[in-house]
């Protein structure tokens, strides 16, 4: 039972944003609670109606932490309900009970004349706004010489050829490179040349090594 009551209350105190300020009465809370749902110890009936022979009411049952307005007697001009979270249940009464979040009044109320925001955890929204509204700074480093290199960048830019000029040349390139190409062929009068050095040499050497 002890762990059981003990992860509820965990539950409760992450769901609402507590903290541990307030686990006294989020352990009462969780206790009002457990003894309204039903147990398998007991047959699937619940520990108020084993106690009291009556099922219980879950008409009046809220979220707890959550955002509630209490209304107040004041003047005219004075506003007629003040801020306030949801934190249990008294004892002995059909009321709620109630942590003012506004400074100038009691912090402990009790009231029966309440309106719930069940979806708005007011303590949720604070500490969001708390650090949304701390100054954020940001440092970017600039490297030395970028500057020099902006013209560079833009001249090589300006230098990329054009699709369609890309396009032509690569056209004419193929063309060039698949063409077949014509046999050179030396001229008539040319084509004993290498024969008649290849002899002039050899009457030379020859001329060399008579004596």
């Amino acid at each position: 039972m002890n762990k059981t009551l003990l992860e509820r209350v965990w539950c409760m105190l992450k769901g609402a944003n507590l903290g541990r300020k307030l686990w006294g009465e989020v352990v009462t809370t969780t206790n009002y609670l457990i003894n309204r749902c039903s147990s398998v110890a007991l047959n699937f009936k619940t520990p108020q109606e084993a106690w009291t022979g009556k099922k219980p009411c879950y008409e009046h049952l809220k979220v707890f932490g959550c955002t509630t307005y209490a209304h107040i007697r004041q003047d005219k001009l004075e506003p007629r309900a003040i801020k306030c979270m949801f934190r249990g249940y008294p004892n002995g009464v059909k009321e709620y009970k109630l942590w003012c979040l506004e400074e100038g009044f009691k912090r402990c109320i009790i009231s029966w004349d309440v309106i719930f925001e069940e979806d708005e955890m007011p303590m949720k929204i604070t500490k969001n706004s708390d650090n949304s509204s701390k100054p954020t700074t940001t440092q970017v480093e600039v490297g030395k010489g970028d500057n020099d290199k902006l013209p560079n960048d833009a001249t090589n830019q300006s230098e990329l050829p054009q699709p369609d000029e890309a396009e032509s040349e690569l056209s004419s390139y193929q063309l060039a490179r698949d063409k077949k190409r014509t046999e050179t062929r030396a001229p008539e009068r040319l084509r004993y040349a290498d024969f008649i050095a290849y002899a002039l040499l050899l009457l030379k050497k020859r001329s060399i090594q008579i004596p």
